[in-house]
């Protein structure tokens, strides 16, 4: 879903009669000179004008930057269980699920070390 489609589908819900309200809870916050990355809980209710019903989601999202200006790049939100209480699930998105920035480097196998399970070449080494 766009920007703008997200936008047309709360307008659309909006015009429904239906009411939404939430509260943004902790986040978790990773960011470098380019990009960004932020978990966090959104608490909230959505109902009509007779009854409000709670919710809870596990939300996340990536910027970009682009000059002078960040540019969201993803959102993610997954609606929590009822019946879970609030708890987050096994892997919870307030973990940060991102890969790490800096990674080992990976060593390259050569003839004398073949990488693991790698058969044997019928060629001799070149020189």
């Amino acid at each position: 879903m766009t920007g703008p489609e997200l936008a047309a589908a709360i307008a659309k819900t909006h015009a429904a009669g239906r009411v939404l309200a939430w509260t943004l809870g902790p986040m978790d916050i990773h960011a470098d000179c380019q990009t960004a990355w932020a978990a966090w809980e959104n608490h909230g209710q959505v109902g009509d004008a007779t009854a409000m019903r709670p919710m809870t989601w596990f939300e996340s999202a990536t910027l970009r930057r682009d000059g002078d200006h960040w540019l969201m790049t993803f959102l993610h939100a997954t609606r929590v269980d009822p019946g879970s209480r609030g708890k987050p699930p096994r892997r919870s998105p307030l973990r940060s699920s991102f890969p790490p920035l800096w990674r080992e480097p990976r060593v390259q196998p050569t003839p004398e070390t073949p990488a693991k399970g790698a058969r044997p070449s019928p060629l001799p080494p070149s020189r």
